[in-house]
């Protein structure tokens, strides 16, 4: 809830109606994470709250420190601050201080999905909570080692995938991850592992919400993240920077146009053989990095560029 108000403050591009509508959800948003964690005698800030349940709804009820209730609470404090509603500073305190990530990582390099999981887990996920912050929430100034550590073993992580058979909105995220962390082999796998564990139908039209649930058609969670992953593989701002062609897993000459970014700039072009051309048009004023190039347009201003 929090980014779509942040989000969408940023493309309406209104002082009046991001105060007015944004930054109230913002606010109850981190306040209600704060009014849930408690710093500990480890010194970092845990989460709990009763009744709860994670984003991975087989990973046990009323756990402590569900890993994406963590990420929701870091995405929250940072926005307050970068809001400028942290009156107290103690969002600020607490993103310092560190929320309880570090109780929950493994031998193997990558977070547990919540306090009373563990290495008996391994492989049993429904959902690979772990990806969160590469295809929900962009807490990070770019990809953690432990977020690319789980991607790298997302297929051992969650039950059957290596089947393949993939349950709820999970190959959806494995697609969204991999065009965020730029890898269009991993991607390529993904997609092609749609088509043999009947994800979709042979002609892309229906994603069912599970692997051979035929009754249950036209999914729009993993439909979004699918969307999301091509939109991402051409044009990504996920790290707000503008990156160009990140994962890109065809062959021949791909075109686009009128794609926007939150940078604020309407983007057009193509690529082909590892090349791109574009035009950029700033919908509002802009400043942002593209490739090594610093860019600050102003409202309406055009440019164009060769990558």
């Amino acid at each position: 809830m929090a980014r779509i108000a942040y989000e969408t403050s940023l493309f309406v591009d209104d002082e009046a109606w991001t105060r007015q509508y944004a930054w109230p959800l913002i606010t109850e948003s981190a306040r209600f994470y704060r009014n849930i964690c408690t710093k500990k005698a480890d010194g970092y800030w845990h989460l709990f709250v009763e009744p709860g349940m994670g984003q991975d709804e087989r990973g046990g009820f009323n756990q402590k420190d569900y890993l994406c209730a963590l990420y929701s609470a870091k995405y929250c404090f940072q926005k307050a601050v970068a809001c400028g509603l942290d009156n107290s500073g103690e969002y600020a305190q607490i993103l310092q201080e560190g929320l309880a990530f570090a109780p929950l990582k493994g031998e193997g390099g990558f977070y547990y999905s919540c306090a009373g999981s563990g290495p008996d887990d391994f492989g049993k996920q429904k959902h690979p909570v772990q990806l969160n912050e590469l295809a929900f929430l962009p807490t990070e100034e770019k990809a953690s080692p432990e977020a690319l550590k789980v991607y790298d073993l997302r297929y051992e992580i969650t039950k059957d995938a290596k089947v393949p058979y993939f349950y709820g909105w999970t190959l959806g995220e494995f697609l969204l991850a991999g065009s965020r962390v730029g890898d269009a082999e991993g991607w390529r796998k993904d997609w092609d592992n749609m088509l043999k564990s009947d994800y979709v139908d042979k002609d892309f039209i229906q994603v069912y919400e599970t692997s051979k649930t035929f009754n249950m058609t036209f999914y729009n969670t993993t439909n979004g993240l699918i969307a999301q992953s091509l939109f991402n593989n051409l044009i990504c701002d996920w790290y707000d920077r503008l990156e160009v062609g990140k994962c890109f897993p065809w062959t021949g000459k791909v075109s686009f146009k009128n794609l926007y970014s939150k940078l604020g700039v309407k983007i057009a072009g193509t690529i082909e053989n590892g090349k791109a051309v574009l035009q950029l048009e700033a919908w509002k004023d802009a400043d942002f990095m593209l490739s090594n190039e610093h860019i600050t347009l102003r409202k309406g201003e055009i440019i164009k560029r060769a990558l």
